[in-house]
């Protein structure tokens, strides 16, 4: 039986809170007054960097991290720590909030996020600050998704201008662009190292990747601080409906990354 697909909708303006952080309220399939409506964060974390969180159930399901520490503490304590209290020092950014487009910005970097008339649908945009130029893109449709057992995030692709690396251990070429790569702490005992190789794990997953796009001459990092087993698509799979796109699936918990952005 296959799990429904439920897109992140919104059709309200964001809450402000500390930091500042934007949080975006979505729609519930089922309004239910003991299930809290799905969410959108947006929060800056230093100048070049931007933490987005997607919580499909509204409240966090894993609330510690255990890879992400921003005061340079060793070792990680057993526990993890609180995924909201490791940001501490935060830059000045300034926030414009409209009802269909909102927008972030520092020194470095500029975010933009959107919501379809249409649709309802969600989606970000990140530029630099300097001159306003394109960084990256999430799709402007489904950019953010959920079943029972899995959450999603699509962003749009040029497989001629962008080259990614990254990702951890795994057979095929070093950039990464038009593979996909799947998310499994295993240690294979053979593979293939073949530039066409299949993707799969050998010993060590990380969830990031690094991103040049030639065009623009932009660079960017994004960081998905999980856990979970999942994989990264990054042009492999074409889809009917969106062509070419990068899509990142993880089987469960929230979505939560790190969008840092560079000169190199």
């Amino acid at each position: 039986m296959t799990s429904k697909t439920s897109p992140f909708k919104c059709n309200s303006a964001p809450q402000i809170t500390s930091g500042p952080t934007l949080t975006f309220t979505g729609e519930q399939s089922t309004p239910s007054p003991l299930q809290p409506p799905p969410s959108v964060s947006v929060r800056f974390v230093f100048e070049n960097c931007v933490r987005v969180t997607y919580l499909p159930t509204g409240k966090r399901q894993n609330p510690t991290t255990h890879s992400t520490n921003f005061d340079n503490q060793s070792p990680t304590p057993l526990q993890g720590y609180d995924r909201d209290e490791v940001l501490k020092c935060l830059p000045i950014v300034d926030a414009e909030v409209a009802d269909t487009s909102t927008t972030m910005s520092s020194k470095s970097l500029k975010v933009k996020m959107s919501i379809d008339p249409e649709s309802s649908h969600f989606s970000l945009k990140f530029f630099r600050a300097s001159d306003s130029s394109l960084i990256s893109s999430d799709y402007p449709t489904s950019a953010y998704t959920s079943t029972s057992s899995s959450v999603t995030h699509t962003q749009t692709l040029n497989p001629a201008k962008e080259f990614h690396v990254g990702l951890g251990d795994s057979p095929g070429r070093i950039n990464r662009t038009s593979t996909k790569v799947f998310i499994k702490n295993v240690d294979a005992m053979g593979y293939t190292c073949s530039p066409e190789g299949s993707g799969k794990p050998l010993y060590k997953q990380w969830p990031i990747y690094s991103c040049y796009n030639a065009e623009t001459e932009t660079f960017y990092m994004i960081y998905y601080d999980t856990g979970s087993r999942g994989s990264v698509d990054l042009g492999y799979e074409n889809s009917a409906f969106k062509g070419i796109s990068k899509r990142v699936e993880f089987e469960c918990g929230d979505l939560e990354y790190y969008f840092i952005t560079g000169n190199s």
